[in-house]
């Protein structure tokens, strides 16, 4: 019975080196799949490209901001204000009506400067009224065609800037010390500190500085005038100002000495992009110059490098495979 059974098992079938048949065939698509994951570089390389795919084109989507949209933030800013300006100089105002350009204020001064009461210009002669060291009257016979003075004459809040001859007449009073003085008609007062008014109200005020705003649009008060005056002779470079609406703002003061003017610069509280903003829950990799979110910038910028790495991938694959074809076929 041991022989029937051994005769009756069948014998391993033995294949020869050469047999196909030792070989399992595999299908192309197969075989590169097997390598594939075989090779941990390409796989490590397979799974940054999904997750870049996955943060690029799905984190767009989820993100709460758009990769255009811009941030804003309050800041504190200090902008130009006024420009303040010591008047060391002559200046020369003209009356109404009357003809004193720049040439003849050029003589002008050269007379002044020379001590001479006379000097001509154009075949005209015109004369020279020194009232004090600080204030010069030029006339031409009984006429008065200008003055050439340190001081200003600037019109109070709200009130109309004086006539000319108001200005010179105010002036004269106080080079001659005098505490009244009447133009127009009309009767003014004067004070030590150079203020005048009229009937008790003030309607214009004397003095060497000239403020003027960087904005036209802006009112520069008397009051914030004077203590503008007071901080610069006090060498202060900040002061606190309330105006008459209770609003309170900080100003610096910066000195040029090249063109003798003094900046002065206004704190304010700005609305500007929130730019280069430090990592916050908000804006988890911050915001850039733009005050644009990064974390969102970076994805959509993603999309575009896979987008552009996709088609040179798939134009080079076409040229490979035509290119292989044609020197398959021809050998």
């Amino acid at each position: 019975m041991s022989e029937n059974t051994q005769n009756n098992t069948p014998k391993k079938e033995q294949y020869s080196l050469n047999d196909d048949r030792r070989v399992k065939v595999l299908s192309p698509g197969a075989l590169v799949a097997k390598r594939f994951f075989r090779n941990r570089l390409a796989v490590v390389g397979l799974t940054m490209l999904l997750a870049m795919f996955v943060f690029s084109f799905i984190g767009g989507v989820v993100s709460p901001y758009g990769q255009d949209q811009q941030f804003y933030t309050y800041t504190q800013m200090s902008k130009e204000y006024v420009g303040v300006t010591r008047n060391d100089k002559l200046r020369f105002v003209v009356a109404d009506g009357q003809e004193f350009g720049s040439i003849a204020q050029s003589k002008g001064n050269e007379a002044i400067k020379k001590g001479e009461e006379t000097f001509t210009y154009k075949d005209n002669d015109y004369e020279v009224e020194t009232l004090n060291e600080d204030l010069y009257v030029f006339r031409q016979g009984r006429t008065v065609l200008a003055y050439a003075s340190k001081d200003m004459v600037t019109a109070a809040d709200g009130v109309a800037e004086l006539s000319f001859d108001a200005k010179l007449a105010a002036l004269t009073a106080q080079a001659a010390g005098e505490t009244t003085f009447t133009a127009d008609g009309q009767d003014y007062e004067l004070d030590a500190d150079g203020n005048i008014t009229q009937s008790g109200s003030e309607v214009a005020y004397i003095g060497r500085f000239v403020v003027s705003a960087a904005d036209a649009s802006v009112v520069i008060s008397r009051d914030f005038r004077d203590r503008l005056e007071e901080a610069i002779d006090d060498n202060i470079t900040e002061f606190t100002y309330t105006d008459a609406d209770g609003n309170e703002a900080e100003y610096d003061i910066v000195y040029d000495a090249s063109t003798g003017v003094w900046s002065v610069k206004q704190m304010t509280e700005t609305y500007v992009f929130d730019r280069y903003a430090s990592p916050n829950k908000e804006h988890w990799l911050g915001t850039d110059t733009n005050g644009m979110d990064m974390l969102t910038r970076l994805m959509y910028g993603g999309r575009v490098s896979l987008i552009i790495g996709f088609i040179v991938v798939a134009i080079e694959g076409s040229i490979g495979i035509v290119m292989g074809g044609i020197s398959g076929y021809f050998g």
